[in-house]
């Protein structure tokens, strides 16, 4: 659409005057939000949109700058938020988070513009091929076969792993991640994702050979199972993985982009509809998902939960106040980046607390070190003060155009699944405090990374080594 920044720039504006004239008297500065919002998007936007190489960072970090500034005020004057009992902290820090995210905005969306405006344009993909060894990668997958045989005699597989929903039952308790389990656990997820790319991998050669449509929806099916694995109750690991899976068959099936995109996606967002009913309606409390359903008061998101996973201006307010308390140094941000890089958290002593388990003790007066977001902004306002204070996101948005670039240059089946699977965890966390990025990214990177790196130098004299290992 030519001119669908023209038509989303005059939704923000009239989003601003709604606000304006809506929002209590103490919260009209919110109404700044979704002007600036028009005003940028109307003339940083199209100059950043028209780098093709680098269009699914814009597009996403103006949509979730959107859900932040234009969506999250006008829901919650529809939701009531802001007109019946509101944080006192969001009353109190209200204009200096409504300050911090317009000068977060302005600054993120004038350096992204700027890069990619002198960025050299590369849209073209190379031809994707499997880079490691097979007979290297099978080892993992006998690795996994065996410890999915050990949990299935323990009666332990469906507390490890679920397909599509989540099983509820009136003794079900909330269960945890597999991500953030041990070695074994570990083990389990480089398995399936090396057997997964495997197979794929296979179907492609397949395809190659014949160009028989079979293959293709060989491998969509395969992907859709990949995505309907459930290995814990966050919703963002499900939506990694359909990316990555799109990203990958499109990138191997170009001529397919349009099916392999709406199958996977509807799948993607049927398991998410699924786990959010979950988590959100306490379906682990009831026998059936019907009956949670039927005792939910009311369907949809809270403004409060909504400002929560946008970091909008309540959560930022909260971040504020905290850092405001006094109690941090530059250790904290030391032992914050430390502790999150994946080996060095083995050797690094555990006894002193990192930022994120500090604000949440601060907020629920010592019983909880988890539950409550930091903000990027807010991380760096903590540390860095009101001029440095975006930073941190600068940093991350930096991140994504350096991931998109890899994620399109890559010649590897499995690089393509790992840069688009870190990609879109720095795309829906670029808004949130840095070092929880870092932790995923480098055991994902030194685990399968280094995992694909030697088995292409086992295989170096059959195929041509990835781009990015020569």
């Amino acid at each position: 659409m030519k001119n669908s920044h023209i038509i989303v720039s005059a939704i923000s504006f009239i989003a601003a005057v709604y606000c304006l004239a809506a929002l209590p008297l103490g919260f009209k500065v919110l109404a700044m939000l979704p002007f600036v919002f028009s005003v940028v998007f109307m003339f940083l936007f199209p100059i950043s949109f028209m780098n093709a190489s680098s269009r699914i960072t814009v597009t996403l970090v103006y949509l979730l700058f959107f859900m932040r500034m234009v969506f999250i005020p006008v829901y919650g004057i529809i939701d009531g938020y802001y007109i019946g009992e509101v944080s006192s902290t969001l009353s109190k820090y209200s204009t200096m988070s409504v300050g911090l995210s317009l000068y977060e905005f302005v600054a993120v969306c004038g350096i992204l513009a700027l890069i990619v405006f002198n960025k050299k344009e590369n849209n073209i993909r190379q031809t994707l091929n499997l880079a490691g060894n097979k007979t290297f990668y099978s080892l993992f997958v006998l690795v996994l076969i065996v410890l999915l045989v050990l949990l299935v005699a323990r009666g332990q597989f469906v507390s490890t792993f679920e397909f599509g929903f989540k099983s509820i039952g009136g003794d079900m308790e909330r269960s945890g991640d597999i991500e953030e389990g041990g070695w074994g656990r570990l083990l389990i997820t480089i398995g399936v994702t090396f057997f997964y790319l495997l197979l794929t991998s296979y179907f492609v050669k397949k395809y190659r050979l014949s160009l028989a449509q079979k293959y293709v929806t060989y491998s969509i099916i395969l992907a859709m199972v990949m995505i309907s694995i459930i290995s814990g109750e966050r919703r963002t690991s499900q939506l990694y993985k359909g990316f990555a899976c799109i990203w990958l068959l499109i990138g191997v099936y170009p001529i397919y982009k349009k099916r392999v995109t709406s199958s996977l996606a509807v799948v993607a967002v049927i398991v998410i509809a699924g786990m959010t009913l979950y988590k959100q309606y306490h379906a682990f409390l009831y026998e059936t998902y019907a009956e949670a359903l039927s005792n939910a008061h009311g369907i949809g998101m809270s403004t409060g939960i909504l400002d929560a996973y946008f970091y909008g201006p309540n959560t930022i307010s909260k971040n504020l106040a905290f850092a405001d308390m006094g109690h941090l140094s530059l250790y904290n941000l030391f032992y914050d980046f430390v502790r999150n890089i994946f080996g060095l958290n083995y050797i690094i002593p555990r006894g002193y607390p990192l930022t994120s388990e500090l604000y949440n003790l601060t907020l629920s007066y010592g019983e909880e070190e988890t539950g409550y977001l930091l903000s990027s902004v807010g991380y760096g306002y903590a540390f860095l003060g009101v001029g440095l204070a975006p930073i941190f996101t600068c940093f991350n948005v930096f991140v994504m155009l350096l991931l998109e670039r890899a994620m399109r240059t890559t010649s590897s089946i499995e690089m393509s699944y790992i840069w688009a699977f870190l990609f879109m965890r720095f795309s829906f966390g670029f808004l949130g405090s840095f070092p929880p990025l870092i932790n995923l990214t480098s055991r994902m990177l030194l685990v399968n990374g280094g995992i694909v790196l030697v088995a292409a130098f086992f295989n170096k004299s059959k195929t041509e080594l990835p781009n990015e290992f020569k």
